[in-house]
């Protein structure tokens, strides 16, 4: 059976070198967010640009857009039946330790609300 690891939450309010470390990481990641919020305005333009000339493709220097497609697809009622219940099999291994569990630590950043 898998042994699930439950750790008790601690927050720390740091100083010096490591707030330092963490002041800057809140300051990049709000200039990310400003910089994604300007590249999405520029992605949108280029996309509608694209489409009404019909272009798949342009460069500048080493730079290219390239016009991409994405599906969506959506299943028939059966096959949707079959995999809610591979889903619900998954669930069940998981609860039974057959499962193999493999856990990835990661750093989250975000604004604390």
């Amino acid at each position: 059976m898998t042994q699930t690891l439950i750790r008790k939450r601690r927050d720390y309010a740091v100083t010096g070198q490591v707030g330092q470390h963490l002041s800057r990481a809140q300051a990049l990641q709000a200039e990310i967010a400003r910089l994604t919020a300007d590249l999405s305005i520029e992605r949108e333009w280029l996309l509608d640009h694209m489409v009404s000339k019909n272009l798949d493709n342009m460069v500048v220097g080493e730079f290219q857009a390239i016009r991409k497609v994405r599906h969506k697809w959506e299943y028939s009622e059966s096959t949707e039946r079959e995999m809610l219940a591979l889903r619900n099999l998954q669930k069940w291994e998981q609860q039974q330790g057959t499962a193999i569990d493999t856990p990835t630590t990661y750093l989250q950043l975000c604004s604390k609300s």
